[in-house]
């Protein structure tokens, strides 16, 4: 017997979102602010790419120009974290984070 499991994007990041916040209740340890941070990241993440993918399929690719429909259905939407990445966004934050 095999179960079925299934996140669609929506609900799967308004459930990333819903961690974050209960993460941040109460008094947080530094492992639930950890955890907060990564989850909202994770739900920024995902609702934005719905976003994308609702006004074109092409826009999650680093290259929309040279996005094909089968790389976006075997996941190569995955360009897209790349595309939100620049070196001078992690150059700025090496500061911030004391790397």
């Amino acid at each position: 017997m095999s179960q079925s499991i299934e996140f669609p994007p929506v609900r799967n990041g308004l459930d990333y979102l819903e961690s974050a916040i209960k993460h941040l209740r109460g008094h947080p340890s530094a492992r639930d602010l950890k955890y907060a941070v990564l989850h909202l990241q994770a739900a920024v993440e995902v609702l934005l790419k719905v976003r994308l993918i609702r006004e074109h399929w092409a826009l999650v690719f680093r290259y929309p120009d040279k996005a094909s429909r089968g790389a976006f259905s075997s996941g190569g939407q995955a360009q897209a974290v790349e595309a939100c990445a620049s070196t001078s966004s992690v150059n700025s934050s090496e500061g911030f984070f004391q790397l």
